[in-house]
């Protein structure tokens, strides 16, 4: 009956502090993260809107701020109060489309009462792929069935040869459309044939015995010249674009994809390198630019040194095929504690030599010490048998 009424009580104790602890709890919904464009269209440069929903699963009601970030920068904060007993509020911040893919991070801070279950208190977006829109029409690329609108659609360009990102391949100021000659920037129209004038013949003479009479004076018409009207373009310069040998190869119209690869070296130096979905593609031709998030950009492969601690995001711009850009990122953590740190290595060593040399010397002394009390000891069994000795001599 005593050890009933013991867990009765501590019972008594125990529910009340869970359902307390429990009363407080503002977080976000996993899947309430929406764009007003969609999904499936972002454009680099363009403004959009995200929106995300924080629900109230206590039994208080509470108010906090929801700060929204863009990859590592902040793009709003927006109060919220919301009721208790399950209701939700949604808030929304614009931001600017990166020319790089993207992550959108949501952060619930300030909350009054205080949060007492922090585990719903952030949430992480999906990677959000970007394209470019080249003509400015609303229409990504990769869903627009002429990239640079001159009127031809891509695949007629990839017919003709023409690069479908220009409205004027060769340009000469025609756009490819109307261009008879797209790739020639020497001409653009095509020439009409030739028409040569009519030959008239004199008419033959008629002769006629009497009377006689004196010959009509025929006029033959002169020939009429007919000039066919053709338009040239004189003095006109020729603009040639100036591209590398490497990127008009066939090849290079097969780049599409890039991956990052990271290879620690030291607690604070990295070592950076990509590949490509094409393995015989040689990279040193490629053009492209490190952004290694701490300021530092570079223009070739190899390592780098990060001066402080931290979390980095690294992210590389690859030229493509057709003035065409992509993108990878990676993201690198500078510790201290870490086993790359040499320097931390040999203050390991040091201290493990110090204990060595510690404990060679201390057993050393006691050896010395244990020789000299063996010594005293034999001395003083010694002395007596002597003396004994001596005394039966005299």
């Amino acid at each position: 009956m005593r050890k009933v009424f013991i867990l009765l009580a501590v019972l008594a104790v125990v529910i009340p502090v869970n359902v307390l602890a429990a009363n407080v709890d503002l977080g976000f919904k996993p899947t309430s993260v929406r764009f007003s464009g969609g999904d499936e269209n972002f454009i680099v440069g363009e403004k959009e809107r995200v929106y995300v929903s924080v629900a109230n699963y206590g039994t208080e009601d509470v108010s906090g701020t929801v700060v929204f970030y863009r990859d590592v920068q902040v793009i709003g904060e927006k109060p919220v109060s919301v009721p208790a007993q399950g209701f939700a509020d949604e808030v929304y911040a614009d931001f600017v489309v990166p020319d790089h893919p993207f992550r959108i991070y949501f952060e619930l801070k300030g909350t009054d009462p205080a949060d007492k279950n922090s585990s719903n208190d952030q949430l992480l977006a999906q990677l959000y792929e970007v394209d470019i829109d080249t003509d400015h029409d609303g229409i990504a690329n990769k869903i627009d069935e002429d990239d640079d609108g001159d009127g031809l659609k891509d695949v007629d360009e990839d017919r003709l040869g023409t690069d479908p990102l220009k409205y004027d391949t060769d340009g000469d100021g025609y756009n490819d459309l109307i261009d008879a000659y797209p790739l020639d920037p020497s001409k653009y129209k095509k020439e009409e044939p030739k028409i040569e004038p009519p030959k008239v013949e004199p008419p033959k003479e008629v002769k006629k015995a009497a009377p006689v009479e004196t010959k009509p004076k025929v006029t033959t018409p002169e020939p009429q010249k007919v000039t066919a009207n053709i338009e040239t373009k004189e003095n006109k310069e020729t603009k040639e674009e100036i591209v590398g040998d490497f990127y008009q190869s066939a090849e290079v119209t097969l780049f599409n994809q890039i991956n990052v690869h990271a290879q620690q070296v030291n607690w604070n130096t990295f070592d950076f390198s990509f590949t490509t979905n094409l393995p015989e593609l040689d990279t040193k031709n490629l053009q492209y630019v490190w952004d290694y998030g701490d300021g530092a950009q570079g223009t070739q492969d190899g390592q780098h040194t990060y001066k402080k601690t931290g979390d980095y995001y690294v992210t590389l711009k690859v030229k493509g095929p057709w003035d065409s850009y992509f993108y990878d990122n990676v993201k690198v953590t500078v510790d201290f504690w870490t086993i790359y740190n040499y320097w931390l290595w040999l203050f390991v060593l040091a201290v493990a030599l110090a204990i060595v040399l510690f404990g060679t010397s201390f057993k050393h002394r006691e050896r010395t010490v244990t020789v000299e009390e063996k010594t005293i000891v034999t001395r003083v069994k010694r002395e007596p048998k002597n003396k004994k000795n001596k005394e039966e001599n005299e």
